[in-house]
């Protein structure tokens, strides 16, 4: 009896052991839980209404586990590479925590989402984060943004799952794919207290792209899919009756053309159970 519980308390002692070194994160050992992760995600990219330009808007997201309280983080270095027929504008990605620029500020409260920055603006005790970089060069499809928590009574960025850091505004003139991604040879880092920096987990649509285009299929705009749609698309390709408005409502098939493929396409999905029209980076 007395060997069984030696075993038992031996095999318990194991297994809280390999546990905790289970959950702890490799680039980030502080991390007892869930590891450190940007994410970056786009709230709005699968549906623009419209003529051109649309704005779409990025998302970036954190998930910080803090664990000890010298594992809170001080600064954020997150440059991102973008291309596609997309700019960000300087005036639509400011840096303002009040007055008329929180309109188009990065920092805003988004989509139903709280801003931390804006949150820690809104405490009136300076907790708000003084250094806040945007570096935007659209020739080299480069955003940069560096944040810091420089001065005393800065208060550093604490635990949470998701929260969001900044909404990036994109303004797109064709629809297209915006592949989005971390920029090469630069640093992306975290900053904890104690200036020790590490390279959090990045969690971003696989291969990187948004694809971002009008809503496919309602050819004839009366709000729904139909045979009507496909008898529409068809008049238009071939008995020159009008086009859909605007003209790439009609490519259901995602290939940024409108032609018999997207007729094929939608009386499939129609009729025989095909796949609907929907968005994919795989075009």
């Amino acid at each position: 009896m007395k060997k069984l519980s030696t075993f038992l308390s031996i095999l318990i002692l194991v297994l809280s052991v390999y546990t905790s070194s289970q959950a702890q994160c490799p680039e980030e050992p502080n991390d007892l839980g869930i590891c450190d992760t940007l994410y970056i995600q786009c709230l709005d990219c699968d549906l623009v209404e419209g003529s051109p330009p649309w704005n779409v808007h990025i998302l970036l997201l954190i998930t910080h586990d803090l664990s000890v309280s010298t594992d809170s983080i001080q600064e954020f270095r997150i440059p991102i590479s973008y291309d596609g027929d997309c700019t960000f504008l300087p005036d639509s990605n400011t840096n303002d925590l009040s007055g008329p620029g929180l309109s188009t500020s990065i920092f805003r409260d988004f989509g139903g989402m709280e801003n931390r920055m804006l949150d820690l603006q809104q405490l009136g005790g300076g907790e708000s984060w003084d250094t806040r970089i945007i570096d935007i060069d659209n020739p080299q499809g480069r955003f940069s943004l560096s944040l810091l928590a420089s001065a005393d009574q800065d208060q550093e960025w604490w635990e949470g799952s998701g929260v969001l850091l900044a909404t990036l505004t994109l303004t797109v003139t064709d629809p297209t794919i915006a592949h989005i991604e971390l920029y090469p040879d630069t640093t992306f880092a975290y900053v904890r207290s104690g200036r020790t920096s590490y390279e959090p987990r990045l969690n971003i649509p696989d291969p990187g792209c948004f694809y971002i285009r009008l809503g496919s299929g309602d050819t004839n705009s009366d709000g729904h899919l139909g045979l009507g749609d496909v008898v529409y698309l068809v008049n238009y390709l071939y008995r020159y009756g009008p086009a859909p408005e605007p003209l790439l409502v009609g490519d259901v098939n995602g290939d940024f053309t409108v032609d018999l493929g997207d007729v094929i396409y939608l009386l499939t999905y129609l009729c025989r159970g095909g796949l609907p029209p929907e968005e994919s980076c795989s075009h």
